[in-house]
């Protein structure tokens, strides 16, 4: 992970013009034949077992197709979902990941997490049963501060991730710090607290998803703001492509294997010109395609280790 690699960028939005005159779609102006709507049943709590989900009113309630829980998220496979930390952290320390099934099973972790799904023929049908889903909680303690969590004794938000600590890393030169402190004059000690920083779309993430009686499926996505991603997964959770849109807005693709591993990207570059890249099972670049404007293609091919062994100029 580098700097580079996350410059900062123009934080402004780039959807409101768009939106605002017309010209643009909300995912509420996105129409199929027959569509179902769904709406989410949050936890209203920070931390706290789930009891029981009695859904017996809502699935009664007129236009209401089904309502799911965590339970069938668990029987269904969707219980962990892909991440990018891939980085080596402190003493080679892996990130942590814990499973959270997409509805949540047992327990529920944070205030809003979805702990129901009701889908019904009509918006308004969907909003009005979740509303007759009960839900019953046992409160457990919660902690706000990232540095009382990490405290001995306190609450575990994931039993598998021991002191809640997910990923720990640590840059540079550990005895050349040590011995620049300790030659220094004048040693000043800051506490320093990244606020949180929250982005406001004109609207959230959506999506349309539709099937047809071939099977085949089609899908729809608003992206908005930057630095916006799509991920696809198997029942896994491994992530099989990967969509993302640069802080310019332009688009980044990757398709990944079974394993994850990332074997062909395609980027759009700040010049809107297309370059590909092909890696190997090991995740080494085997193949590397650009295009030049007005100068051609720029083509390259490696070995095995990823040493570029062929290429020509465009």
């Amino acid at each position: 992970m580098s700097n580079e690699a996350h410059h900062h960028h123009d934080g402004r939005r780039v959807e409101d013009a768009r939106l605002i005159t017309g010209a643009g779609k909300y995912a509420a102006d996105w129409n199929e034949p027959g569509q179902l709507y769904g709406c989410f049943v949050r936890s209203d709590r920070a931390h706290a077992q789930i009891v029981s989900v009695d859904t017996k009113k809502a699935l009664a309630f007129p236009g209401v197709k089904a309502v799911f829980t965590g339970e069938d998220a668990v029987r269904a496979g969707y219980v962990k979902a892909p991440h990018t930390m891939g980085f080596v952290g402190k003493n080679g320390m892996k990130a942590r990941s814990p499973e959270r099934p997409v509805l949540a099973h047992q327990r529920v972790r944070f205030v809003g997490e979805a702990v129901a799904l009701v889908v019904a023929d009509r918006a308004g049908a969907a909003e009005d049963a979740a509303e007759l889903v009960e839900v019953e909680y046992r409160e457990l303690k919660c902690v706000t501060d990232p540095e009382a969590a990490l405290a001995e004794g306190a609450p575990l938000l994931a039993d598998e991730i021991p002191g809640n600590l997910a990923w720990e890393a640590e840059i540079g030169d550990q005895q050349a710090v040590e011995a620049a402190f300790a030659a220094a004059a004048h040693v000043t000690r800051a506490k320093i607290v990244s606020t949180r920083v929250a982005p406001n779309p004109m609207e959230p993430r959506a999506c349309l998803v539709a099937y047809d009686a071939a099977g085949v499926v089609r899908a729809t996505f608003g992206i908005r703001g930057q630095d916006a991603g799509l991920e696809l997964a198997d029942a896994r959770g491994t992530a099989r492509a990967v969509l993302r849109s640069q802080p310019d807005g332009t688009p980044d693709v990757s398709l990944r294997d079974a394993d994850g591993r990332s074997r062909a990207t395609l980027t759009v570059l700040g010049d809107g010109t297309p370059a590909l890249n092909l890696n190997g099972a090991d995740g080494r670049p085997r193949g590397t395609m650009s295009l030049a404007p007005g100068r051609g293609a720029a083509l390259a091919l490696a070995d095995a280790l990823g040493v570029v062994v062929w290429s020509a100029p465009p």
